[in-house]
Order: structure tokens, then C-alpha cells, then sequence
């Protein structure tokens, strides 16, 4: 007897009612070792007889597939909300995993989170919980808690309590130890560390008291002595523009600088905190008081501001330079870039095609004459990716800024969207995967192109910007950090002759299972099929497939305008929103797929309230 979770495709198979799943297998069990052979042969008679009267099919097996019967529910108790997940195919496993609950319900969660089978409860919420409270008032609501531990000193609950303890703290320790020596008080890891358990909590009751010991001593300094030792980022240094000679950069085989670059790049990025690049975090960053927030994320903005000015600087700070010598500094970055696009170091790579394509450089239109032909297109194929060994970082700020506006922090009722922190941790757990694949990286110093590097001067914008002149370069996207570029608007100031405008749109399918949005980079020259495929291949569907697509705008009032088939996206779109939707044509669209109404929906209800955040640059 096949299990009821078995269905077929148009053929009836014995004791299967549904013929309407189309599935991959059947083969009919061995009868029971204790049945009569009389039932047996009665049996045997019965499937002839059913055979007998479905047409025969040219294949000799029949195949099929079980469906997945879990059901998935919402469980609503006092402050916080789950989501229930049954597995009757493992025996009704019940996993209750959290949706949304208050500050309060969220931190106790910790301790209950294994309990519950929610294991990944504890590093959504280490790497997230910045967004929506503090790390004094974690500690806080822990301490209290501890203070009144569940069941008796010796009791199960009591013991099962002890561990959960001792796991958080375990890992909070190891994973963020700079939570806890950024404190100004060492009164509350004072409070804390008596009570952890006596046997199990030993190591972490010593960490937080060697911890309690250096605030302690910390405060003893004095404030602008203390300063000294932050995590604020070191003056930038202001060389000898007499010592630069651009052309000295000629002496150095493109692999070595690119293996120099690699190297000042991975090791800021092994520095980078990844929360640091959350948008609630990154994009408060120029507030008053907020001076040295996500100072690994400024670290790496600052290295990729400062390769683009390198570049810069070595093709226009000398003005006596001849457009040969000028030609050879551009072929050799080019050649630069490649070599880092070999190494999968996209953060340098995008920062010298920046520079390449900036109009400073742009504009040489002798220098860009005499380039070789090969180093041009080089120049154009060298953008295909950004996620690498050092991936270009502007990726996850943009995803993570837009995400940020899409989805709202809290529910009507008020409280704190956990959902909107797990997809917040997906694309910060790509970031830790790319950081441990280059934790074994080893290189070699150059010295004498770190001396060359660091003494590269700062060029103002009156020396970076010539006489303007015809651009015969190709029309490529540039990547630069302009404000209006990274925030979905159109540059305003565009020269004539430098590029197609662009703009990011966000767009999201039409389908039960499809992701929120995905944010898709349209320049000027871009045609709908172009887009569609590029937005069907982000949400892991076939690019093949654009032809069955239509791309739709979601205009407020809860409007919408259908781009035309081949029509140019860029200019067929309304300003009013950068909200689009993927929808198969004719709409045969899945029964049960989300409203456009939907609070999660592309029509991002925030996006009016952030809208002026949005439009500042990431970097």
C-alpha cells in the first residue's frame, strides 16, 4: 500500500484516490509475510483487474514523489508571536520560531530559543539587535531574569536553564566581545557575573570580570587620553606632492600591485564588523554624536576613495605628462584591474573602473586615442561581478539600506518585526562566509609600492577636473559614489558623452514563494527583456524565461504602468517609484500569491518616510 502522501500522474494506482499532482514514481510493495496466499492471489486479481482498465503507458515504472505535509501556523502569546512549523514526517516535530514580540520577550527568548528548536534565534538576533535596542539594556533584562532562575538548584528546568545561560554568553563573548568593552559602566557586568552558574559558568563569570576589571581601569584615564585607543579612524596623512612621480607606478608588474591592493583590501576586510553595514546603522552615520559609528565600514569607504584618487592623480597631477605617457598609466590600470578581477578582488577593482570612468579621466579624449583597443574592452568586461574573495561592499549597503526602507520595524500592534531581522541576517551571514573563505590569505609586503602608494597626493576638484573635451571612451555604466547613482535617481549634473544615466529599481515576482524585492541597476541603454532576464536570474529563476514575463511599475494610489515589451525601461518608467513588479503574461499568476496591498509587498510603505535617507549616497 503506497503512503497517502503519494500521488500520481493520471494513472490510478491501488488504494490512491488523487490523480491530479503530477509526480515521479510507483512500485508496488511485496505483500505482508503473514497474509493467507488465497487474500494474496484475491489481491493479485485486483490490480489485474485495475491495470486492465488504464491505458497502457510506454514507460515501465511509474514514479512518484511524497509531498511535504508540514504545516505552518501563527501561535500568538502575551508580547510575542511565533511561528509554529509541525513536521508530521518526523515524528510531529513542532518547531516554534519567532516572528515578533517585544524588546522585553525578544532578550528572554535567548534562554528558551533551544527549547523551542528556533537554534538560529541566537545569532539573528547577536548580529541584529543593535537596530531596536541597546547592549545595556540586554544586559539589563538578562540580569533580571537571572536574578529569579526557573525551577530548583537541582531540578531539570533548573539545569536545562543553567546551559541556555551559558550558551548566550558563551557566544556573545566569542563572536561580539566589543558589546561588552564598549561599556562606560562596569556596574552592570558587576551585577551580571555573580550570577552565572557555579559550575558551568565559571569561564564566562571570569571573562566578564576580567572585562569589568579594564573598564574599570579605562575610566581612570583621561577622556582625551582615552580617545587615543577608540576605534575612530587615524587622520589621513598629507604627503609631499614634490616627492609623487606618477610614472614611477610604471616600474611595478600589474600583478604585484594588484597582489598589494589585495592584500591592504582583505585585511580591512577581515576587520569589518558586519552589522556595521546594517541600514538602520550606516545610514544614521552622519548625525551629530554619531562620528565613529561603523568605523570598519568608513575604513573600507576610505581605501576605495582613496585607490580611485590614485589613479586619478596618477594620470592628471603632473600637467607635463605627454599623452604617451598618460596612455601607458591608463593601460596599466587596466591591466591593474584585471589582475585584481583574477584574484576576486572586486573592492579594488571597482575602485580603479570608478576612477577610469569618472570624468577627469572620461574626458581625455587624445589619451583615450592612443589606448590599446584590447585594454579598453578589458576595461568594459572587468564589471561582470562583484562578489568575490573582497567583494565590492556598496552590493550589501545598497541591499541592506533598501531592505531597511522596504519592510517596517515594527507591526501595528507595535511590536518589533523579528522577521525583518532574519532577512537582514542573511545577507550579513554572506558577508562572515566571504570573510572566513579569506582569514588563511597570506601575502608578501612590497615595500617600495607602499612607499610609491603613500605618497600619492589628495587632488582638490579644481586639479582633478581639466578643460573639458569630446569623450570617445565607451558607454559604460560608471560606478562611482555619487548620491543620486546608489539611490535609484538619475545624476543631475550628467555630462553629455559620459555614460548612460542610471538609476536602481527594486522589483519583486508575482509569486507565492518569491523573495521581497531585488535591487537591479537599469542604465539608459537597458531594453525590458534586458531587465526582466537580469531580475529573473536574482531571483534564482531562468533568464530564458523573460519572454513569458511582463515588467510592471507600482505607482502610488496603487497604480500601475506595464513597460512595454522592447520598450527602453529607463525611459518608459515614471519618477514617482522605483517599485516594479515581475508577473507572468496573461496573468496566470499562482492561486494564494500575496496582494499588492500586502505589508510586505514592493509598494514599500516607508519608502515615503525614508525616502530623503534613500537619496544620500552609501558612500
Amino acid at each position: 500500500m503506497l503512503h497517502r502522501s503519494m500521488r500520481t500522474a493520471g494513472v490510478e494506482l491501488p488504494e490512491v484516490g488523487s490523480k491530479d499532482v503530477p509526480l515521479i514514481g510507483y512500485r508496488p510493495l511485496a505483500p505482508d509475510a503473514d497474509s493467507p496466499p488465497r487474500q494474496m492471489a484475491k489481491d493479485a486479481d485486483a490490480r489485474e483487474r485495475s491495470f486492465s482498465q488504464v491505458e497502457a503507458s510506454p514507460m515501465k515504472t511509474t514514479w512518484y514523489c511524497p509531498l511535504d505535509l508540514s504545516t505552518v501556523s501563527e501561535k500568538e502569546e502575551e508580547g510575542i508571536i511565533y511561528t509554529v512549523i509541525v513536521k508530521p514526517q518526523h515524528g510531529d516535530t513542532i518547531t516554534q520560531i519567532v516572528k515578533a514580540g517585544t524588546e522585553e520577550k525578544l532578550v528572554l527568548h535567548l534562554l528558551h530559543s533551544f527549547s523551542m528548536e528556533d537554534t538560529s534565534f541566537i545569532s539573528i538576533f547577536l548580529s541584529t539587535y543593535r537596530s531596536f535596542t541597546t547592549t545595556e539594556r540586554v544586559l539589563d533584562i538578562l540580569t533580571d531574569r537571572l536574578v529569579n532562575p526557573p525551577g530548583d538548584g537541582s531540578s531539570a528546568t533548573r539545569q536545562t536553564f543553567n546551559k541556555a545561560v551559558c550558551s548566550v554568553f558563551s557566544t556573545w563573548l566569542g563572536e561580539y566581545p566589543e558589546d561588552f568593552h564598549s561599556l562606560r559602566d562596569p556596574s552592570l557586568l558587576l551585577r551580571l557575573a555573580p550570577l552565572m552558574p557555579n559550575q558551568t559558568g565559571s569561564e564566562v563569570k571570569s571573562r566578564l570580570l576580567k572585562i569589568a576589571e579594564k573598564l574599570s581601569d579605562q575610566s581612570l584615564i583621561p577622556e582625551s587620553t582615552s580617545d587615543l585607543t577608540s576605534n575612530s579612524l587615524p587622520p589621513t596623512p598629507h604627503p609631499n606632492p614634490l616627492n609623487f612621480d606618477a610614472t614611477n607606478i610604471l616600474a611595478f608588474p600589474s600583478t604585484v600591485i594588484a597582489e598589494q591592493l589585495t592584500k591592504i583590501e582583505t585585511e580591512l576586510f577581515l576587520k569589518l564588523v558586519p552589522y556595521h553595514c546594517l541600514g538602520s546603522l550606516w545610514s544614521q552615520r552622519d548625525k551629530k554624536g554619531r562620528e565613529g559609528v561603523c568605523w570598519s565600514v568608513r575604513a573600507t569607504v576610505r581605501q576605495f576613495n582613496r585607490l580611485a584618487n590614485a589613479v586619478t592623480a596618477s594620470c592628471l597631477w603632473q600637467t607635463e605628462l605627454k599623452t604617451q605617457q598618460r596612455t601607458r598609466l591608463l593601460e596599466k590600470w587596466i591591466s591593474v584591474a584585471e589582475a585584481c578581477r583574477i584574484r576576486k578582488n572586486f573592492s579594488s577593482l571597482y575602485a580603479i573602473v570608478s576612477a577610469l570612468q569618472s570624468n577627469p579621466i572620461h574626458r581625455l579624449r587624445k589619451t583615450w586615442q592612443e589606448t590599446d583597443r584590447v585594454c579598453v574592452c578589458v576595461c568594459v568586461c572587468v564589471q561582470s561581478s562583484a562578489q568575490g574573495t573582497v567583494p565590492y561592499l556598496g552590493i550589501f549597503l545598497t541591499d541592506l539600506t533598501m531592505l531597511d526602507a522596504a519592510v517596517k520595524d515594527r507591526l501595528e500592534n507595535g511590536y518589533i518585526n523579528f522577521d525583518k531581522r532574519r532577512r537582514e541576517f542573511e545577507v550579513l551571514a554572506k558577508i562572515r562566509l566571504l570573510q572566513s573563505s579569506c582569514r588563511n590569505s597570506a601575502f608578501r609586503l612590497d615595500e617600495s609600492f607602499v612607499h610609491w602608494y603613500d605618497r600619492v597626493p589628495t587632488l582638490s576638484a579644481e586639479e582633478s577636473d581639466p578643460a573639458p573635451s569630446p569623450v570617445i571612451t565607451p558607454n559604460n555604466t560608471s560606478k562611482t559614489h555619487r548620491r543620486s547613482v546608489s539611490c535609484g535617481n538619475a545624476p543631475s549634473n550628467q555630462a553629455p558623452g559620459a555614460g548612460p544615466e542610471m538609476r536602481i529599481v527594486k522589483i519583486r515576482m508575482d509569486l507565492r514563494d518569491g523573495n521581497l524585492y531585488r535591487s537591479i541597476l537599469v542604465s539608459s541603454n537597458d531594453k525590458s527583456p534586458t531587465v526582466i532576464s537580469s531580475a529573473l536570474e536574482k531571483h534564482n529563476q531562468d533568464p530564458r524565461e523573460a519572454s513569458k514575463y511582463e515588467l510592471i511599475q507600482l505607482l502610488p494610489e496603487g497604480k500601475e504602468l506595464t513597460i512595454p515589451a522592447t520598450g527602453n525601461v529607463f525611459y518608459a518608467m515614471s519618477s514617482a517609484s522605483v517599485d516594479f513588479l515581475l508577473r507572468r503574461r496573461g496573468g496566470n499568476t499562482p492561486l494564494g500569491s500575496p496582494s499588492l496591498n500586502n505589508e510586505t509587498s514592493a509598494t514599500f510603505p516607508r519608502i515615503k518616510a525614508k525616502g530623503r535617507r534613500l537619496v544620500r549616497t552609501l558612500f
